[in-house]
């Protein structure tokens, strides 16, 4: 799985005072799961390191990029290279992208100077238009445990969906991935889980591409909303049902969870030994219950 990340967060001296801002979780605990593809744009566009502050700047109806102390205009280096870089990645099939927060390039918020508005920064800015669907996230929204796991959630079912449309794949292989993820999707849009089962019931009678294309855009929606305890419940009331010989233990643990007094992980945990034990073949493979790597889970 590949990753986008801005470069000064893997602990890369591209920072404009010539410093890094590493963030430990990217390079210690994801960096083994998965390529870390990085990118500065200032530094690809020649502004050196050190270098003067930039800010985004509203003049004349547009956002500009200047330099704060010459007034120097990046404008025009940073567009071209936004589009140039987004293009790029997008030929690589990520699964997502962590960008720095408040980066005139790279964050998805920064405040633009002679408007009072936040807007995305040059690069963000491309990497969205390029990438409507990605996974997209600031570097502190990943200090959060329900944040990260929501974009890791999204990362991982976009690099599954990847592997599934990138080659030649059939309606069986579309109805069994469509099987293994559908107690994910209920867990975050239970009318995108319904909606989504209606089109791969469709397979085989509308246009292949146009078939993937919606399938795609149909999961990575319904995911773009992030689970609700009470949905997490009700998903997981749904696994117990399907284990008759555990279902009372399962359901105490999950009353616990519902009610905040347990983690989510250890419970997946002991839902996916059990189906295991039970030779419970679907349950097992619901990717709900292994959404990403456990280690990585905080939840």
């Amino acid at each position: 799985m590949r990753i986008g990340v801005s470069a000064c967060l893997l602990g890369r001296a591209v920072r404009y005072d010539g410093g890094h801002k590493r963030e430990a979780f990217l390079v210690e605990d994801l960096a083994p799961h998965a390529d870390l593809v990085s990118t500065c744009p200032e530094v690809d566009v020649g502004m050196g390191t050190p270098r003067e502050p930039i800010a985004l700047v509203a003049e004349g109806g547009e956002v500009r990029v200047r330099g704060v102390e010459s007034d120097a205009d990046h404008t025009q280096a940073l567009r071209a290279h936004g589009a140039r870089r987004a293009g790029e990645l997008a030929e690589l099939g990520l699964a997502g992208y962590v960008l720095k927060s408040r980066s005139p390039s790279c964050g998805l918020a920064v405040r633009v100077r002679g408007e009072g508005a936040r807007r995305p920064g040059m690069f963000a800015a491309a990497l969205r238009e390029r990438l409507p669907l990605l996974p997209v996230v600031e570097e502190d929204a990943l200090h959060d445990a329900d944040a990260r796991d929501h974009f890791l959630t999204r990362a991982y079912a976009h690099a599954r969906l990847n592997a599934l449309l990138a080659g030649e794949w059939t309606a069986g292989d579309l109805v069994r991935f469509h099987s293994a993820e559908k107690l994910l999707l209920l867990a975050h849009d239970p009318v995108a889980y319904a909606k989504l089962g209606r089109v791969v019931a469709e397979a085989g009678t509308r246009p292949w591409d146009e078939l993937g294309s919606v399938y795609r855009t149909g999961v990575l929606d319904a995911l773009a909303a992030p689970a609700t305890r009470g949905r997490h419940v009700n998903t997981l009331q749904h696994l117990a049902g399907m284990l008759p010989a555990g279902g009372a233990a399962l359901s105490a643990e999950i009353d616990r969870f519902g009610r905040g007094d347990a983690p989510r992980g250890p419970l997946l945990g002991r839902v996916e030994a059990l189906a295991d034990r039970l030779g419970a073949v679907y349950v097992a493979g619901q990717s709900y219950l292994r959404p990403y790597p456990r280690e990585l889970m905080a939840v």
